[in-house]
Parts: structure tokens; sequence; C-alpha cells
């Protein structure tokens, strides 16, 4: 069954005003469609068509439900004020949403779950009162080109091993988290835009996202806080102008951070904490309004081949029986401590150089113990003798 319908309004029906079940795919052009008890589109069984130019407001459930294949195209659609979900798709449910806009409704403007995959392309989802978008139950799909902001939980919410794709999209001003992953997400994040959020941009806990090209900036706290044996990838990001430390890592959280760009941040570059054990490669942590980089409790980092440079309140800082190992790593024109190792760390130095600011376009011959010895306020007190040493004894590994 096709059919054309232009102009009607469908209101206040018992269950969902407008149902298209298997082998039909009508046309709704201008329509609207509102308050009904049940949802107000409901789409199922392989059912598909054409929603185009649609006002969709005031239903009980949702203003679109996809179900089991139901696999409508919606265009240029306004979805709002529905008491519960702006879209809902469930039970492998899919449907393609373009230039729509999801707002104000009462739950999540976007919920996808029970395996389902919609696609979202340049879509707006703002100004919901959960999430902006939540993800679950090993759901895939996609979206691209779309903007999500000012929900009032997160405004990406993903988890249950679901793994989207986020492309060219801008997560902001959410008044918690930009985006949240947790219980084995794998989404993955290419060339998006994450930034003006009340909380971290990006919570990661006991997920494995992969994170490429993207931009977190100007959040309220952490640029990305990393949590609880979560396993990130981030390649090729940059990290700035955040209130808090832009990258924190902790309560064992393993990363990789690929060419990645840490910088003019308000507090400190990256903090690995409590046994985490991230690695960057080839990675920038400069001008920064703390240290460049904290490791404490048992944190065991690894930077190789990059460059910690005129940060605040130091370079690196190496505490509370922190570990971890920096090689081919240059330190350059600190405010505060180029090095400093203090209260049982035990970092391995290799081949790290360590330049004072008026020195920067010169070659310094100076070694890192013998920055850390300049540092030092009392040279001949028990501390400063146990510092140098540890830097000594860890140079010459």
């Amino acid at each position: 069954a096709m059919g054309y319908l232009e102009g009607c309004h469908f209101y206040q029906n018992k269950l969902s005003n407008v149902v298209i079940g298997k082998g039909c795919a009508p046309t709704l052009f201008s329509c609207k469609i509102s308050n009904a008890l049940m949802a107000g589109f409901y789409v199922n069984d392989g059912g598909g068509g054409l929603i185009e130019n649609c006002d969709i407001w005031g239903n009980s459930v949702a203003g679109i439900q996809c179900q089991r294949k139901g696999n409508p195209r919606v265009r240029h659609c306004r979805i709002s004020l529905n008491q519960r979900y702006g879209v809902l798709v469930a039970e492998h449910g899919e449907g393609s949403f373009e230039h729509c806009q999801i707002f104000d409704n009462a739950r999540a403007g976007v919920t996808i779950n029970q395996q389902s995959r919609p696609s979202f392309s340049r879509c707006q989802i703002f100004d919901n009162h959960g999430e902006g978008v939540e993800i679950s139950d090993q759901s895939t799909g996609e979206f691209l080109d779309c903007e999500i902001f000012n929900n009032e939980n997160s405004n990406v919410g993903m988890k249950d091993k679901s793994a989207t794709l986020f492309r060219r999209c801008q997560v902001h001003d959410g008044h918690q988290e930009g985006i949240r992953l947790t219980a084995g997400a794998e989404g993955l994040f290419h060339q998006c835009t994450i930034y003006s959020n009340s909380k971290p941009g990006m919570v990661v806990t006991q997920a494995k996202p992969v994170i490429q090209g993207c931009k977190f900036y100007s959040g309220m706290e952490n640029g990305v806080k990393l949590l609880n044996g979560s396993d990130s990838q981030f390649i090729d990001c940059a990290f700035t102008s955040h209130g808090g430390t832009a990258v924190m890592v902790t309560e064992k959280a393993q990363a990789r951070f690929e060419r990645c760009d840490i910088s003019q941040n308000l507090g400190i570059g990256i903090h690995v904490d409590d046994n985490s054990s991230p690695t960057l490669q080839s990675c920038t942590i400069n001008r920064n309004g703390g240290v460049g980089f904290m490791c404490t409790k048992g944190g065991a980092p690894r930077m190789v081949d990059g460059e910690i440079n005129e940060n605040t309140d130091g370079g690196l800082l190496v505490s509370a029986q922190g570990k971890g190992r920096w090689e081919n790593v240059s330190i350059i024109g600190s405010g505060g401590p180029g090095i400093l190792i203090e209260d049982g760390g035990s970092p391995v130095l290799r081949q790290v150089r360590v330049t004072p600011l008026i020195n920067k376009q010169a070659p310094s011959s100076m070694t890192a113990e013998e920055e850390m010895a300049s540092r030092i306020t009392s040279p001949g007190s028990p501390s400063a003798r146990i510092c140098r040493f540890l830097l000594i004894a860890r140079l010459s590994l």
C-alpha cells in the first residue's frame, strides 16, 4: 500500500495516530500528528514510507516509534513535547531521519535500544528533559552532521556494547556530560566537536570507544574523564580551554593517545591516577595553567616522542607512589620545576631533555637531573639528595 496524504491533522486517537505496517509505504506531507494515547507514528514489521515537513507533538509514548524493521524516511519534521520520547527505535528498528528538529520532549530526544540501527543526518536534538540521545542493547546506527545540545541529562549516553557512529557532530552546552559511555559501549566518534558542557565533555566507564579527529574545548570541568577499567583510543584529538584537568585517567583505566594536543587548559594537562596505565605517542602538552603531566597513586603511564612545554606549575610531577615511563620527551620552559619527583614516586626517564624557556631557541645541555637539582630549594636536604639519586638512577637504566 502506498498512498499520499497532505495537510491532514491526526489527533487524540486512543492508540497511535498513524500506524504503518508490513508492505505499507505511504507519503505524508505537511501533516500534524498530535496527542495520541500511544505514538504519533508507529512504524513496524518492515513498514516504511516518507514522512516530510510534519509537526509531531504531545503524544503519550513517542512522536515516532519504529520497531521490528520499521524503516520510514523522515525529513524536515519537528518532533516535540511528547510525554516520553521524541523518537523511539526498538526491537531491531531502523528509520532514516534527515534535517529534523527533536526538542522539548519529557525524556530523551532519541532512544535507540534492542539492537536497532537508525540513521540521523543533519538533525538538531536539543532542550529535551532527559538525554539528548540514549543508546543501549547492542544497537548501532549512525549520526552524521548532527547538533546535540542543551539537554538536561547527558547530551549522548551509550551503553550495553552498543557501537553507534557519530561523524562531524557537535555536542555542546549539556547540563551534564557531553557524552557518557558505559557498560562496554564501543562507539566511534569521528571529527566531532564537544564543547561548553557543564560536566566533562566525555566520561568513559568500562567502555571501549574510538575517538578520532575530535576537538574538546571550553568545558567547565574536564575535557575527558576515563574511569573504572575503560580502554579508550584517542587519535589526532585536541583538548583545550577547560576549566579543570583536561584529561583525567583514573580507577585502573587504560587508554591510548596518538598525536593528541593537550594545551591551554586552566588546570592540569593530564593526570594519571589510581593504577591507571595510558600510553601517549607523539603528543604535546603545552601551556596549561597547572602541571603539564601529573602521575600519582600507582599510575603507570608511558609517554613516547612528545613535548611538555611552558606549563605554569611545572612540566612533570610524579608523586604518591606514581610510576610510569617517559621516553624521548622534551620539557621546555615550565613555570615550576621541569621535573619533580616526591613522596615515593619512581618514574623511568629515558632521553628526557629539559630546557629553560630563555634558551628555547638554542640546544640545551641540561640533563633531567641537573634541572631537578636546580629547582630544589635546599640542595643539601635529604629530600633533594633522594630526588637527584632517583633521577640519576633511572636515567642510567
